[in-house]
């Protein structure tokens, strides 16, 4: 029976001599699938993270369309609303795939468009301080 405990024999000098069963190696040890659900459990609060906000901007930039189209300004209101609708679309890309597949993902979009890439994070990292100093509390 194999219980996935090392079992111990003499050999005919009197000295052990081990067997192991082919579970014995794997008992008590850690598995890679339980030593990673913490970096699991991380990957997954980043994605629901990163999807929310995506979402967010989603749903920001559909508002900002519908308020574009009132003041007549429907030409801009069209290609709001498509930038709008890519941003979902990436939300569920994001959300469907793993950590390893968003990383290469991300690779290969920066290998071929490197000077968009460096755009889309300038604008990001605009965007986020300005953010950041909007949420700030003002100094007296």
């Amino acid at each position: 029976m194999d219980d996935g405990v090392a079992t111990a024999t003499t050999t005919s000098a009197g000295m052990p001599h081990l067997h192991a069963t082919p579970g014995a190696l794997d008992a008590g040890a850690p598995t890679a699938k339980s030593s990673m659900n913490p970096m699991q459990s991380l990957v997954d609060q980043g994605k629901a993270h990163i999807t929310g906000a995506l979402d967010g901007v989603a749903g920001a930039a559909h508002d900002l369309a519908g308020r574009l189209e009132t003041n007549g300004v429907a030409p801009v209101a069209g290609y709001v609303r498509q930038a709008a609708e890519a941003v979902a679309v990436w939300s569920h890309v994001v959300e469907g795939k793993s950590l390893e597949e968003l990383v290469t993902d991300t690779r290969t979009f920066v290998r071929r468009n490197p000077v968009l890439a460096i755009s889309l994070t300038v604008a990001a990292g605009f965007i986020a301080s300005r953010y950041l100093r909007a949420a700030t509390p003002a100094r007296a």
